[in-house]
């Protein structure tokens, strides 16, 4: 039993613990940066991960593995979005893109880059259901939706290099931030 909690307003952190043994429960892993005012720390390949909101979700990817799941959750919320201005000036912001973690090890597989933050739980979809996500959908605080596509138009599983991202809708006007999974039908 393994238990994947994230920070949100708290940090800048994911954690994986192993608590098959409730009496004895071990950190199996943590990734992301523990100074939450710079990246002084940062696990590498994770110095971008802003504020942990994005609930990591549990899904199984047949062009990475038929029985070893991964975790997919949203790269976090940048402080700079606090602004009270309908668009802040965030410089350099954080939490761009989505990661795909090895739940085991909590291995970077995959960064898939967004131009605005992802503070949001990704929406997954086993659009053929066989049990394996074919598509993710992520949505940003610059107010756009991105598809990451985990199989192929017709369902045959991409390979993790193969795996892409695009935006496939936005929003007009200034100040439009998406903070919530899009439900999906």
């Amino acid at each position: 039993v393994w238990i994947f909690p994230s920070q949100r307003r708290g940090g800048r952190m994911l954690y994986g613990f192993d608590v098959t043994d409730p009496s004895s429960p071990t950190l199996k892993w943590r990734v992301g940066c523990p100074n939450m005012s710079n990246d002084t720390g940062c696990t590498t390949g994770f110095e971008n991960m802003g504020q942990t909101w994005s609930m990591p979700m549990v899904a199984f990817l047949k062009g990475h593995s038929e029985t070893t799941p991964v975790v997919i959750v949203g790269g976090g919320y940048d402080t700079c979005e606090d602004a009270n201005a309908a668009s802040p000036a965030c410089t350099g912001r954080k939490g761009t893109g989505v990661y795909v973690i090895d739940p085991n090890s909590g291995a970077r597989l995959a960064h898939l880059p967004t131009t605005g933050s992802v503070p949001a739980d990704i929406a997954l979809a086993d659009a053929n259901n066989d049990g394996s996500v074919d598509f993710a959908y992520a949505a940003t605080t610059t107010g756009e939706i991105y598809r990451i596509d985990f199989s192929s138009a017709t369902y045959e599983p991409r390979a993790p290099g193969s795996w892409g991202i695009r935006q496939v809708a936005h929003t007009s006007g200034a100040g439009r931030k998406f903070l919530y999974p899009p439900a999906l039908l």
